[in-house]
């Protein structure tokens, strides 16, 4: 049995509850309550689970000791009828909203990041079928700051337009791809296959430009929890 990194005193804090209250309700000693507080014995996902319903929160909020990385954007690709790559994006960064839901990984990271999840239709056969199911974060103040982050020159970032742009045969407002500063304050963006000529974009106007910092291919073999916009955390 392994023992979990866990979130359960803050929980504890957060409910109000005097930690003698929850031991009891719990059925547990309070010695035992503080090894599950201090991880000096094996915490669980039942554990977790009874001490969210004594708590009022959700288990992953008591299991998973850093914060949850609010998503921020989906990828969807599939293949078209001629058997064309094709991708939907959406991005959804605000402050005071969120639609697309949270992701709780039980490691450190960063407050400002936010997550892009990928998935691919069933019968997709294509690049990136290796992210199917899978997410990448990125670094959210140069979104919220509407500005170019030095850290994406000649390296792999997310980028959003003026304008919408033909990139790949569609019309999009987001790309993801290397990026290399023209005269002018006008950018190159140049797609993961940027061999081919037809994806490399010049003389683009950009909003904002943040770097990939990490990928996650397999996020069911990491312990990686999803959950959806009705959280409040």
């Amino acid at each position: 049995m392994v023992v979990m990194n866990n979130n359960l005193e803050k929980m504890i804090r957060a409910s109000g509850l005097q930690k003698k209250v929850v031991a009891e309700r719990k059925g547990v000693t309070p010695e035992t309550l503080s090894r599950h507080i201090h991880e000096k014995v094996p915490f669980t996902l039942r554990d977790a689970e009874e001490y969210a319903d004594i708590l009022g929160c959700i288990p992953h909020q008591i299991s998973y000791k850093s914060d949850p990385i609010k998503i921020v954007g989906k990828v969807h690709i599939e293949n078209d009828e001629k058997k064309n790559i094709v991708s939907q994006i959406e991005f959804e960064v605000s402050k005071t909203t969120n639609k697309l839901g949270y992701v709780f990984i039980n490691s450190f990271h960063t407050p400002e990041i936010g997550a892009i999840l990928y998935t691919t239709s069933k019968d997709y056969i294509g690049p990136f079928m290796e992210y199917a199911n899978g997410f990448e974060t990125i670094q959210l103040d140069p979104i919220n700051e509407n500005r170019i982050d030095k850290e994406c020159i000649q390296k792999l970032c997310w980028v959003k337009f003026k304008e919408p742009q033909s990139i790949e045969g569609q019309m999009k407002l987001f790309t993801k791809g290397y990026l290399y500063p023209e005269y002018g304050g006008l950018h190159t963006v140049a797609k993961q296959s940027f061999y081919n000529g037809n994806n490399v974009y010049k003389g683009l106007d950009l909003e904002w430009a943040t770097p990939v910092l990490t990928v996650v291919i397999r996020p069911d073999l990491r312990e990686v929890a999803f959950v959806d916009n009705a959280i409040e955390f």
